[in-house]
């Protein structure tokens, strides 16, 4: 479920004794799911439900400048993948600050497959933005309304991997 795949690792109880014999120890948080792990099954709604992720953990990077997660997400062929981490790290590396502009999937579903590949249509809209460097606006984002990304996922060994991203206006 994409929601516990973004939930943060919260850690209950704890000992704030020493030595004593009644104390508990805190139990063992259970780490979310990495992108690729079982949590998005073998399926067409497991696929999709990947391709929302991305899209969460892309919206995440434009704001706190970290592509760590989306590339890990992506295949290295994919060309709309490393152009959006390029634009990223590009950004964050001469200080300039991202905001506003996010993300959200209003849709996401992939036909039925046979093999290790299905295209997910994924339709986000995206908020009007800034990108702020030295306290000048230096570019401003357009607000995107029912933009359509066609996403290519397939799946590999340990689990889905995005292959391609092709963008259509509406």
């Amino acid at each position: 479920m994409v929601a516990a795949a973004m939930a943060p690792i919260t850690l209950l109880g704890g000992c704030s004794c020493s030595g004593n014999a009644h104390a508990r120890a805190s139990p063992t948080p259970t780490p979310a799911p990495s992108p690729t792990a079982p949590a998005f099954p073998k399926t067409s709604d497991g696929a999709a439900q990947f391709a929302r992720l991305y899209y969460a953990k892309y919206s995440q990077a434009l704001h706190t400048g970290v592509t760590t997660e989306i590339r890990a997400m992506s295949d290295p062929v994919c060309a709309t993948c490393n152009a959006r981490a390029a634009a990223i790290d590009r950004r964050t590396g001469t200080g300039a600050k991202f905001s506003g502009g996010t993300i959200s999937v209003v849709y996401a579903a992939a036909p039925g497959f046979t093999g290790s590949q299905v295209t997910v249509t994924v339709i986000i809209n995206q908020a009007k933005g800034t990108v702020v460097q030295s306290g000048r606006v230096i570019e401003r984002i357009k607000p995107a309304v029912r933009r359509d990304d066609e996403v290519e996922v397939s799946w590999r060994s340990s689990g889905w991997i995005i292959t391609a991203i092709n963008t259509f206006s509406m």
